[in-house]
């Protein structure tokens, strides 16, 4: 990617701003002065990094391309990353999840780990599992990939090699386990409830594409899910 190394102040106002922020100079600022901040925002500016519209700042189709950079430390597509599904009899875990680097922040899901070619699906589930609740994980199950295309309004895409890994439990652990005819009340990721419950069925598996597109109202719908 063209002009990857960023000043380290440059990469920070880059995270804060994410995929979606918006977000004026004094919330950028911090601890640094403003001739510092100036500079560095006049620097992504120039870069195409970040656009100014009415006194707020926001990253362009160019700086999201570079948010996705250093999420995944390469530019390379699809990326690879795990949805862990787990389940507690007709419930599903969810937890409402803010992160400037996810590109749907404010979305209730599960633990969605980022993946290398190497690692072992099924094991880092088991761990995110643990990591979560604290205690040991029953056995992970691929339940089914699907190919992910997010596609913003400005013509910017990611793309994802998306795998589902099944967890179940007898135990609810917190408050963040819903039941299934509940989460369409919930804010999810376009299309998530309808895998959450495919994935449920008992002997399921399966492949697909999913497609997420972004309005011009920074919206995003559900274009199309289609289960092979």
């Amino acid at each position: 990617m063209d002009n990857i190394d960023l000043h380290g102040i440059q990469r920070l106002i880059l995270e804060k701003l994410g995929y979606r922020n918006k977000l004026r100079f004094s919330e950028l600022q911090g601890n640094e002065s403003s001739n510092k901040i100036s500079f560095h925002l006049n620097k992504l500016r120039d870069k195409g990094l970040i656009r100014k519209n009415d006194q707020k700042y926001s990253t362009t189709s160019k700086g999201k391309n570079y948010l996705a950079y250093i999420e995944h430390q390469q530019i390379r597509q699809p990326l690879i990353i795990n949805h862990v599904l787990i389940y507690s009899n007709n419930k599903i875990y969810l937890k409402k999840r803010e992160d400037p680097l996810d590109p749907f922040p404010g979305a209730f899901r599960g633990p969605v780990l980022r993946t290398e070619k190497k690692e072992s699906i099924k094991r880092s589930a088991e761990e995110a599992f643990e990591k979560e609740f604290g205690t040991e994980s029953q056995e992970a199950e691929i339940r089914g990939v699907m190919r992910n295309n997010i596609n913003f309004s400005e013509g910017f895409s990611q793309h994802y090699m998306a795998f589902f890994t099944v967890i179940k439990t007898e135990k609810e652990f917190n408050e963040d386990f819903y039941k299934l005819e509940e989460i369409d009340n919930l804010s999810l990721i376009p299309g998530l409830d309808q895998i959450i419950k495919k994935a449920k069925e008992r002997d399921s598996r399966f492949f697909g594409e999913w497609t997420i597109l972004e309005n011009e109202n920074g919206e995003f719908m559900l274009e199309s899910l289609d289960f092979e």
